[in-house]
């Protein structure tokens, strides 16, 4: 593991972003990677967290209070240890077909990673749209396309699908990231067409403990090591 640093945080409701300085530079990393992260000497596993933005040896992550390690990392004093280990996942950009752009579509959290891939790779971008329900969020990423569906009442797959089908001709495709209903219903409207991202828990984050399964056309895969990016068309949800 790296030693680091929490260098600042930016909070914004039960939503918060960690910019943590790292004691040396940790491996590049790409668009869709997440890193295991615990706070110091906290007797608690690590967990993953999407990558938001990582350059050198400073690296930034949007989290939500949910849990204990959550809570103890907004409310830890600026200065606080950290460790984090990564980074790990499959990046998109090496599952992806690059020949179409995509339309990116993030819930909650699930936006960092494709926040991510718009900075990196704008080339590839056609569009972008963010789904929240906290209002306050737009404190933490101004300038970028949000949706809270209690003030327009739409939901932000609905929305994608109205991009997308006002654009048919443009060879589209999309990546969304989110909380898996979202998901389920990403996969139902564009099969194929669409890659998902998916969110799970994980002790190892290297496919050792074999606590993140997803079951696919292909058989067993795991998150972690054969993810987090999956084709929507080779998901299965029930089993």
């Amino acid at each position: 593991m790296i030693e680091g640093i929490i260098k600042d945080r930016k909070v914004a409701g039960n939503d918060y972003l960690l910019t943590i300085e790292l004691s040396r530079e940790m491996d590049k990393s790409e668009p869709g990677q997440f890193v295991m992260l615990k706070l110091g000497i906290e007797p608690i596993l690590a967990k993953p967290f999407s990558i938001l933005d990582h350059s050198g040896s400073r690296l930034r992550l949007y989290i939500k209070q949910v849990g204990r390690l959550t809570t103890l990392l907004k409310e830890a004093p600026i200065g606080s240890k950290v460790l984090v280990r990564g980074p790990y996942g499959v990046p998109y950009i090496n599952k992806i077909n690059l020949s179409k752009k995509y339309i990116l579509v993030g819930g909650g959290t699930g936006a960092a990673p494709l926040m991510y891939f718009a900075k990196k790779y704008p080339h590839l971008v056609f569009d972008q749209i963010y789904g929240f329900s906290n209002s306050e969020i737009r404190t933490l990423f101004p300038g970028y396309p949000i949706n809270i569906s209690k003030e327009t009442g739409k939901h932000t797959v609905d929305i994608a699908k109205e991009i997308y089908e006002n654009n048919k001709d443009k060879n589209l495709g999309i990546i969304a990231c989110g909380p898996k209903g979202m998901l389920k219903k990403i996969a139902s409207i564009f099969g194929n067409v669409a890659y998902i991202s998916l969110e799970e828990n994980m002790g190892c984050g290297i496919g050792v403990c074999e606590g993140c399964p997803v079951k696919t056309k292909d058989g067993i895969k795991f998150v972690c090591k054969d993810g987090p990016l999956f084709n929507a068309s080779e998901v299965i949800w029930e089993w």
